[in-house]
């Protein structure tokens, strides 16, 4: 309890006398009134008839708030049961206390209205829906409290630069808030909990209810606070009475009524301790006293003057030594009590305490004995301090506490590392001032453990820092998922102070690791001949991560132990490794490692690098997405480019197949009329051929628009594959060299030769290509291989184990890494202008994968490429027909014979002609419909184009069918989209050919038509 002197520092001041009239007569009528009252009865007749009939105790509820209750040992005291204690005699009833755990119960307790009271409340609002309140019986203001040593803080208006604690969550709390926006407020879990820091200075004020403030630095004997002022903030305190129950309220009202002015003083006396000011220290008293003992001086002045002479010395000098005896008493008393009471608190503070004078201890309190390990005795007994500071953190401490007792700086307050008895080190932080000891200078200081806050200090500093390299690898300028990925190790090796580092990507499904990023500087050291995969059962300290599926920290690598399974001779030596798993969901797709830290891992470098490879994956998947949403999103533009070439293509082909009908059907009659192995029969033996060659470009064009779906026969590749080693011969340069390997009796497959000959002639040209500059090797094998049994689905083949290798291979600059896996795409190339389109591969790849084979590239930079092509070797029985006599089938029947272009109508013609064929040719649709009709017996066999004006070569023949059904048909078409041999066939159209034809197709297919229909 705060006991004070001054007016101004005062709790509750007293009143003035004027004089000793002024204050007996007050007194005097005060107590004759009471007198009176004294014998009056309280409670009217009805309302202690209603007492009476309740037939039970009137529960009032309490819970401990210093002083209002107060439980100590088995008793309860306080402030406001001196109050329910008195009322109880006005009113002639015993009231029932029932004591509650906590405030919140007994609200709780009066709205289940299992108490009928409570103790003291203030009036709220929500309360009045279930409790009528009381005339307050006490008013309890608000203070504000500082040391003694601190002036000002007499109003909270200029208190700007004051740091003021507060009881967290008080009504006191919220109205500080709100009326006084710029104090620097400080909630405290509790009133004691301000109070010591004020007292240890760690904050400059706090605010308090009076009576909470006077019970506890009574209680706690914190003497070295004084009140500055008033925080006009007042506490009215009341009895709550059940609202169902008004008698009762008004029972309240006259108990308190009862009690008079001198009672209540008492009370407030007892529980709040008020400083009393002297009777000396008042004015007017002390004017009349003077005026007093003037007139007695004057009075015996004349009889006293000369006894007065000659005692006046001896008076003079016995006062003096009586005074120097009452002050060194004082004195020497106060310093025992200043010092019981610094033990006094020291021994039940909270924090460590310490006296430290020539660098070793003199005092210490349990606290602080307790922090370090020690026992009072063993520190106390002249320990240096340095016995208890890192060594690293000593030097700064025992230069701190030299100013400060020097008085070169005003206060301490320093963080250091401390060490325990056993060696164990944690974090302190320690506030110290000047004092003196045994007449010396010395340090004082209070010790608190700041291990928890410097762990989490580090945390936030960890996280910040793991933050900002997220941020850097998320801003990074990466155009790759390698690059991304290659930045991000670099930043993981940042974060945790590591030389080395390593991701491997782990394939669950095939329980392989294969090396996806590492450090660029390792590399130079890094020896080893297999770094890039490993099986999963082939690993230590990888595999141990995936199978445990969590972090591993070794701070001793080179120690020999199961982990060092996947290092290998000449890998870059490890002295500490850590590794972490990297989930996606719960599947682990990779494990990032770092090692050759300075010092020792610990778990908060793992859990630091999980969380950020955690945040990059996210961003590597989200990557991945876009990149495959690109690379669809460009299949759908190749797929629209191959539609457009599609129709280009068709449109050629038409137009160029019309055109090679000519050539190759002038030149071939032009060929019979030759003298047989005349130079002229040898020319127009090469206009064929080449017109041959020109069909099977155009085929060539169809199958990749995919326009065209060439037949599948049964063939030995080494012979189309010799045929296009000819033709290659006379193409090639002669610093380009051809060796050949070539199996004849490898083994048959089912295929278009012409793609065969087209995927061979791709893969060459580009080997010509690699080897332009500079010549080379260029090498062609084929061969049987056994590989295991596949499941061709789809294709409807027979395979075995057994396939057939045809391998390209080249001696020029090679294929880089990093464009390999593009080779195959379309419009891909890396040549120049002119020089390629980029879709040679592309088709070389399609064609082999339509027949169930695989490519494969290997390639090493300065030592050439290699393509090795396997193809299903064709396991079904070869069955042998008869050979047939190549010679020309002829008729006599009657022909009509129409295509819009005059030349080809004339040419084919002559060619029907010389077979003894009957020609009637048109060249119009229109004009062939009339003139069937007209005789539609007259003809044998209709022969027609597909494309003519005025209506298609099939519409021709739906109507012509229509009038002689049995009519037989040929369409011909150089390309058309719309038709088919299927679709022909499907309208009764018995025959279907493709521009070009040369004389004897056209003659075989006339009489395979015409001999069907005969058989029929």
């Amino acid at each position: 309890m705060i006991r004070t002197t001054q007016a101004k520092d005062c709790f509750m001041a007293p009143r003035s006398s004027r004089s000793l009239l002024a204050l007996v007569t007050p007194l005097l009528l005060c107590f004759l009134a009471g007198m009176a009252l004294a014998g009056q009865p309280v409670l009217s007749p009805g309302e202690r008839q209603w007492l009476a009939s309740l037939n039970r105790d009137i529960r009032i509820g309490i819970t401990v708030i210093p002083p209002q209750i107060v439980h100590d040992g088995g008793t309860y005291e306080g402030l406001s049961l001196d109050y329910i204690r008195l009322m109880e005699r006005k009113l002639d009833h015993r009231f029932k206390l029932v004591p509650l755990p906590t405030w919140n119960d007994v609200i709780e307790a009066a709205r289940e209205r299992t108490i009928d009271i409570i103790f003291a409340a203030q009036k709220t609002p929500d309360r009045l829906a279930y409790l009528n309140f009381t005339e307050p019986y006490i008013d309890l203001p608000n203070i504000i409290l500082t040391r003694k040593d601190r002036a000002g803080a007499e109003d909270l208006q200029i208190m700007n630069e004051w740091s003021i604690a507060i009881s967290k969550g008080s009504a006191v709390h919220e109205y500080l808030k709100r009326e006084f926006p710029h104090l620097d407020l400080r909630p405290v879990p509790d009133e004691l909990k301000g109070l010591q820091q004020v007292s240890l200075g760690e904050v400059d004020a706090m605010v308090l209810e009076i009576s909470r403030a006077s019970y506890y630095i009574e209680k706690e004997g914190i003497l070295n606070l004084r009140v500055a002022g008033d925080a006009r903030y007042l506490y009215q305190l009341r009895f709550a009475v059940r609202n169902d129950w008004p008698l009762l309220h008004s029972i309240l009202d006259k108990g308190l009524a009862a009690i008079d002015d001198k009672e209540r003083r008492d009370i407030n006396r007892r529980w709040i301790i008020v400083g009393r000011q002297s009777i000396f220290a008042n004015r007017t008293f002390l004017i009349t006293f003077s005026i007093g003992l003037a007139v007695i001086a004057l009075t015996v002045t004349g009889v006293a003057t000369w006894n007065f002479t000659l005692r006046r010395v001896v008076r003079q000098r016995t006062s003096q030594l009586q005074q120097e005896l009452t002050e060194r008493e004082r004195i020497e008393g106060a310093l025992r009590e200043s010092e019981n009471k610094f033990k006094g608190f020291a021994e039940q503070a909270l924090v460590g305490v310490c006296l430290a004078q020539d660098g070793v201890f003199k005092y210490v309190n349990p606290k602080f004995a307790d922090m370090f390990g020690y026992t009072v005795e063993e520190l106390a007994d002249d320990m240096p301090v340095g016995n208890v500071v890192h060594a690293e953190d000593l030097p700064m401490v025992e230069e701190n506490l030299r100013k400060r007792i020097s008085g070169e700086i005003s206060s301490v307050r320093c963080s250091f590392r401390g060490l325990k008895k056993d060696g164990q080190i944690f974090w302190g932080e320690i506030y110290g001032t000047r004092t003196v000891y045994q007449g010396k200078p010395a340090g004082l200081g209070t010790i608190l453990d700041i291990t928890d806050r410097k762990r989490d200090e580090e945390k936030i500093k960890r996280d910040e820092l793991r933050l900002r390299h997220l941020v850097d690898i998320l801003q990074h300028p990466s155009e790759t998922i390698q690059e991304f990925l290659d930045y991000a190790l670099e930043q993981a090796i940042q974060l945790t102070e590591s030389t080395l580092g390593f991701i491997y990507h782990y394939y669950e499904e095939r329980g392989e690791f294969v090396l996806t990023s590492w450090s660029k500087e390792a590399l130079p050291a890094c020896t080893a001949a297999k770094l890039q995969s490993d099986e999963l059962s082939a690993t230590g300290l990888l595999g141990e991560t995936v199978r445990r599926r969590q972090p591993i920290i070794d701070n001793d690598f080179l120690a020999a132990h199961p982990q060092q399974a996947e290092y290998p001779e000449g890998h870059v030596q490890l002295i500490r490794v850590a590794t972490a798993p990297i989930f996606q969901g719960e599947r682990i797709v990779g494990v990032i490692g770092l090692a050759n830290k300075d010092s020792d891992y610990e778990q908060t470098d793992v859990l630091q690098v999980s969380l950020l490879m955690d945040a990059v994956w996210k961003v590597i998947e989200k990557m991945r997405a876009e990149e495959e949403q690109n690379r669809i999103a460009l299949q759908l533009e190749q797929a629209r480019k191959m539609e457009s070439i599609g129709t280009l293509a068709g449109g050629i082909a038409h137009d160029f197949n019309n055109i090679l009908s000519a050539i190759l059907g002038y030149t071939e009659m032009a060929r019979e009329d030759c003298i047989p192995g005349s130079t002229m029969a040898t020319d127009l033996d090469q206009v064929i051929l080449a017109s041959n060659r020109a069909k099977v470009l155009t085929q060539q064009i169809l199958a990749f628009s995919r326009q065209h779906q060439n037949e599948k026969t049964l063939h030995n590749p080494a012979v189309i594959i010799k045929e296009a080693i000819k033709l290659l011969r006379s193409s090639l340069p002669t610093t380009i060299r051809i060796e050949q390997n070539i199996d004849t009796d490898a083994g048959l497959i089912l295929a278009d030769p012409t793609e065969i000959h087209q995927v061979l002639i791709n893969l060459c040209t580009n080997a010509f290509h690699a080897m332009e500059d500079t010549g080379g090797v260029l090498s062609i094998g084929l061969r049987k291989v056994s590989l295991p049994r596949q499941e061709q689905a789809g294709n409807g083949s027979e395979t075995s184990g057994d396939y057939i290798e045809l391998s390209v291979k080249d001696t020029g600059a090679g294929i880089p890494k990093e464009i390999q896996e593009r080779i195959f795409e379309p419009y891909f190339t890396t040549k120049e202008m002119g020089k390629g389109t980029g879709m040679g591969l592309a088709i070389v790849h399609g064609i082999i994968k339509n027949y169930g084979g695989e490519i494969t590239c290997r390639s090493q930079m300065g030592q050439g490429s290699q393509f090795n092509i396997v193809l299903p070797m064709y396991a079904g029985k070869v069955v042998h027909g008869s050979r047939q006599i190549d010679t020309m089938q002829t008729g006599t029947e009657h022909v009509l014979l129409l295509d819009d272009e005059e030349i080809l109508v004339e040419m084919a013609r002559n060619m029907l002609e010389r077979m003894g064929y009957k020609v009637t040719t048109r060249t119009s649709s229109l004009e062939a419909l009339t003139t069937f009709k007209n005789q539609p017996e007259a003809f044998d066999i209709v022969i027609t184009d597909q494309t003519m004006p005025g209506m298609t070569g099939i519409d021709l023949a739906r109507r012509m069918l229509q009038i002689r059904p049995d009519l037989p048909v040929i369409l011909c078409t150089g390309y058309s989209s719309q038709i088919s041999e299927e679709k022909a066939k499907s309208f009764g159209i018995q025959g279907f050919a493709m521009k070009p034809l040369s004389k004897k197709e056209l003659g075989d297919l006339i009489r395979t038509v015409l001999d069907s229909k005969a058989r029929l």
